[in-house]
């Protein structure tokens, strides 16, 4: 049952997007929003959204547990087609580790 709630969730994107920047807290969270934010990026759709939760997981990221480094991983992995949106994931992204040091 689980399962098919899990599917039906991913299938409503806008719903999956606000979940997510609710529980940004939790590092495991943090983790699967990493892992989902490139489709999203590269969505003219889901672009807005996914800023949003990425500045949320930039903002919660404190880089010191493994689930952090895999974040970390997952961030400097992803690959944008906009421009605009890519400038704005490298600064930030590069504003985070900056902050880490």
């Amino acid at each position: 049952m689980q399962n098919s709630n899990n599917l039906a969730l991913l299938k409503q994107p806008a719903a999956c997007h606000r979940l997510l920047i609710q529980g940004v807290g939790y590092e495991e969270v943090r983790v699967l929003g990493s892992s989902m934010l490139e489709s999203w990026l590269n969505s003219p759709i889901h672009l807005r959204a996914a800023k949003t939760l990425l500045d949320e997981i930039l903002d919660n990221l404190h880089g010191v547990t493994e689930n952090d480094i895999v974040t970390l991983q997952n961030l400097l992995a992803l690959r944008v087609q906009s421009s605009q949106s890519a400038s704005q994931v490298c600064q930030n992204v590069h504003a985070v580790l900056q902050a880490l040091k």
